[in-house]
């Protein structure tokens, strides 16, 4: 009996298509690995900026409403105090819409990996 060489008749149309399949799961695969990376670092980065923003946003505005509350501790204190609580009020609301705009706008996870795959079934049919 001879050795299987790999070409030779419907054996070796069946290897090559084995190989082929292969080749094609492991450049997906490589993909969806590249797209979890991306998404990682993404999410890595918003947090970071998110918590950093929120930090020194935070300790401005508290030594803001100190400083305007003192200026104004004999006449118009209440006023000041209602105004800064309106203004933090504003601001984290606008920023909460911000930040689930930001959330919609990124690509749904694994687009691209989905996308081939869909190419690649459709190849097949």
């Amino acid at each position: 009996m001879t050795e299987h060489s790999g070409d030779d008749g419907l054996s070796g149309v069946i290897h090559k298509i084995g190989v082929t399949l292969a080749g094609i799961l492991q450049t997906r695969l490589e993909i969806l690995a590249t797209e979890l990376e991306e998404a990682r670092l993404h999410l890595g980065q918003v947090l970071l900026l998110a918590l950093v923003a929120l930090f020194c946003l935070g300790l401005g505005l508290i030594w803001l409403s100190v400083l305007l509350v003192v200026l104004f501790w004999d006449s118009h204190r209440f006023e000041v105090l209602g105004a800064m609580t309106v203004i933090f009020l504003g601001t984290g609301g606008y920023a909460v819409f911000l930040l689930r705009t930001r959330i919609a706008q990124r690509a749904p996870l694994f687009a691209i990996t989905l996308a081939e795959l869909a190419k690649d079934r459709e190849h097949f049919r």
